[in-house]
């Protein structure tokens, strides 16, 4: 049986709390936090903790807190054996060097508590300080039936900021998308099957290629009718920002 304790009550540890729960051969210790913020939306099986120095011994350590304070807490943790995880796509594994046995277990998703992720169907990228450590990453990835890749932490930024446009970018246009629908009483249900067409295109690599619109026929007079509209908002110049972008269609 392989023990896990888990720093941090944010989004992604609810997840992963989920996940370690229903597997048999995990089990979660506790969870640390040092507040009762979002206790209440955990399975009420699990046991937390305000004490960080007098967390169970276990062989994994997840510390699933903002990136400034990975390092902080990573020196608050007392283990022989266990190996130390965090989780940012920005942070490099020596943040934890001053244990034994650390690494990285990033999984390339976003994260809710209303939502329960499949670890199944998400990518975990993982990141060792030795041979040992790794295989005891990839021996975790297998028991989640997760896929995993290792990369280092050089990688692991540059699909944290292709995730940053895959996702936070992507959800924020499509923010405004529902602004937009809202304001002018619009549809939404019309916009979802151009929604999925649009990944489809990425999923098949061909969204460069078929990028289409008036940026791209450099269409002057609808780009202004649409710059019309948006004067009075926030948005025109990030409207103007994505439009120049499109035209220039290079990274």
């Amino acid at each position: 049986m392989i023990t896990i304790s888990i720093i941090g009550s944010g989004k992604l540890s609810y997840n992963l709390s989920e996940a370690f729960i229903s597997n048999k051969e995990l089990r979660l210790n506790e969870i640390y936090s040092r507040n009762n913020k979002n206790i209440k939306l955990f399975n009420k099986k699990i046991k937390f903790t305000n004490k960080i120095d007098s967390l169970s011994e276990a062989d994994f350590y997840f510390i699933l807190t903002n990136d400034d304070s990975i390092e902080e807490i990573s020196k608050k943790i007392k283990t022989k054996n266990g190996m130390i995880l965090h989780s940012s796509g920005t942070k490099g594994k020596d943040a934890l060097s001053n244990h034994l046995n650390f690494g990285v277990f990033y999984p390339l998703q976003t994260f809710s508590f209303n939502k329960k992720i499949d670890f199944t169907k998400t990518p975990i990228l993982i990141e060792g300080n030795s041979q040992k450590s790794l295989e005891k990453l990839k021996e975790l990835c297998r028991i989640l039936e997760a896929e995993f890749e290792e990369v280092d932490s050089k990688k692991r930024l540059h699909y944290h900021l292709a995730a940053s446009f895959a996702n936070n970018f992507t959800n924020h246009i499509l923010s405004l998308t529902d602004e937009l629908v809202n304001k002018f009483k619009l549809e939404k249900k019309f916009f979802i099957p151009i929604a999925n067409e649009t990944f489809k295109k990425f999923q098949s690599n061909k969204s460069k290629e078929s990028q289409t619109g008036p940026a791209v026929r450099n269409d002057v007079k609808t780009l202004k009718k649409h710059e019309e509209i948006l004067k009075k908002s926030n948005y025109l110049n990030l409207y103007k920002i994505i439009t120049k972008s499109i035209k220039k269609n290079d990274l």
